[in-house]
């Protein structure tokens, strides 16, 4: 029998070398990261690639999509390998080796992360959240149960909504609260929301709020947004906020749309006055939808803010509770 000689890996050129570090998975990397000294450390966080890495943490279950957990447990799919787990608390779980191995190779790119939160006893997930840092993903999305009473899960979600430039609020049966957010930085904001979410399809008419804050967005933006309800593709929105626009032209924001102008008493007593006050002027623009439902436009270009509240909207009892608990 022939005996085993161990491959002289060391002594392989340099390019060689570093084309096989290159060509090693995840867990071949770590192991490799552990097992010699700070010098191969160095060559090997700098010389390999965790990819495009998105996240989806789930109550029950967590997928690593990409080439982040490729080689612990491979599942076949037709987008790509993806690892499958289930335990006592897999986001927390998770979450410790994902900052591990994000904090081992810091050469990646963050696409996406869904973070689902349970209805109790989150703490722990949300400190390693903190650690995480949504921000630093491209896209992010929010889910939490409608009935979660959680001060420190409430917070995290309503304190998500305030830090990027575009969200989408909904919510779904009267169960669950979901926030989809992105930044647009420099680049305009496409007039389909299917645009705006790669790994999402949003249909325009479950989306509740629209929140958009330091964005690009022109009068063909805005004029499609109130065009869209009133030819009831936005069934369900109970309000909108574009905030920081540059200046506008509003003919051209309403051109072909038919409004009138009211006092706000006019528009009370109405079940949404409490709602939708500070969101409205004292003489608004208001328009009614194909339904005969109404809803008030207030453009103030000092402030370079869009305001579209739906008064008479079909929203669920807990979409509505949003605006009750979150100042937009």
């Amino acid at each position: 029998m022939e005996s085993s000689v161990n491959f002289p890996f060391f002594k392989l050129p340099d390019l060689p070398l570093l084309s096989c570090i290159r060509q090693m998975n995840t867990v071949e990397a770590c192991r490799f990261d552990d097992a010699y000294d700070d010098y191969w450390k160095r060559i090997i966080r700098k010389e390999t690639s965790l990819g495009d890495v998105s996240l989806i943490l789930a109550r029950k279950y967590i997928h690593i999509l990409g080439p982040l957990m490729k080689g612990v447990m491979e599942k076949q799919c037709n987008n790509g390998d993806r690892w499958f787990t289930k335990t006592t608390n897999a986001s927390e779980h998770a979450l410790k080796l994902v900052i591990w191995i994000l904090n081992k190779f810091s050469n990646h790119r963050l696409c996406h992360i869904t973070f689902e939160m349970s209805i109790h006893s989150n703490n722990r997930v949300l400190d390693l959240m903190e650690i995480l840092n949504i921000q630093k993903f491209e896209t992010c999305r929010i889910i939490i149960p409608v009935d979660c009473e959680e001060d420190r899960a409430n917070e995290f979600f309503y304190g998500a909504i305030e830090k990027w430039e575009a969200n989408l609020i909904k919510t779904i049966a009267d169960r669950k609260r979901i926030a989809t957010m992105r930044d647009f930085l420099t680049a305009p904001v496409p007039i389909n929301k299917r645009q705006w979410f790669s790994s999402f399809l949003e249909k325009d008419k479950h989306c509740h709020y629209m929140i958009l804050i330091n964005v690009v967005v022109n009068e063909h933006f805005l004029n499609s947004l109130i065009t869209k309800w009133i030819n009831l593709e936005y069934e369900k929105l109970i309000f909108a906020k574009i905030d920081h626009l540059n200046a506008l032209d509003e003919e051209k924001i309403l051109a072909e749309i038919d409004t009138v102008e009211k006092d706000k008493e006019d528009l009370m007593p109405h079940w949404n006055d409490d709602l939708f006050d500070t969101y409205t002027s004292e003489r608004p623009l208001v328009v009614t939808n194909n339904y005969g439902e109404e809803a008030t436009i207030w453009i103030m270009e000092r402030n370079r803010l869009f305001l579209f509240a739906i008064w008479d909207t079909h929203a669920e009892e807990a979409a509505i509770q949003i605006m009750q608990n979150v100042v937009f």
